[in-house]
């Protein structure tokens, strides 16, 4: 065994005397920017559960642009951690960007967006192209024609953009036991109030 800057020998018998050094590489930095689909507040769905899971790794900053259909924000940009922001649309967001910027999108049409100097940009499939959905199919071919990475959300999906000659990954729905877990907590107070209260009777 040799050292990389000398060429001298180390006794194998001194190899367990050396305490190893644990060097952890650093992620690079990147900014996941997500198109406005829906309202930050009005449903807590996928998007913003991915937004936030991500903005919990080293590294990674989120930054989602929320339609105001249903509230509106009462700033131009909320902090909602250190590394995610919910934006009006049409905001300028530059300032927020650490290092590389990726594209998470959902809905179709929201491929025009790569033309805003994206460095990687992924499309997530989320639900199929019928009934309600079904106008999707208009943008869907210049949608995966510029991304690098199809997500989807079930195996039928999963089949479906496998055709286009992409990596697809399928990660299913879920959830954030965490957000949720605040409304278990409310709903057990309330039934404790009243239970004191007949209690009480």
């Amino acid at each position: 065994m040799v050292f990389a800057d000398t060429d001298k020998e180390i006794n194998p018998n001194c190899i367990k005397n050396i305490k190893a050094i644990n060097i952890k590489p650093e992620a690079p930095e990147i900014t996941i920017i997500f198109p406005p689909v829906i309202d930050w507040y009005l449903l807590y769905q996928r998007s913003q559960q991915i937004a936030t899971a991500f903005s919990k790794i080293d590294n990674v900053r989120c930054i989602f642009i929320t339609g105001e259909a249903y509230k509106k924000l009462n700033k131009l940009i909320l902090k909602v951690n250190d590394d995610l922001f919910v934006i009006r649309v049409n905001t300028d967001y530059s300032q927020l960007v650490k290092c590389k910027k990726v594209l998470w999108f959902s809905y179709p049409k929201h491929y025009k967006y790569y033309k805003n100097g994206f460095d990687f940009i992924v499309f997530d499939g989320i639900d199929m192209l019928v009934d309600e959905f079904y106008f999707w199919t208009v943008d869907l071919k210049n949608a995966v024609n510029c991304v690098k990475i199809i997500f989807c959300t079930s195996e039928l999906l999963f089949k479906f953009y496998k055709k286009y000659n992409k990596s697809v990954f399928m990660c299913p729905n879920g959830a954030d036991y965490e957000h949720f877990k605040i409304a278990q907590k409310n709903y057990l107070s309330q039934m404790t109030f009243h239970l004191l209260i007949q209690m009480k009777k």
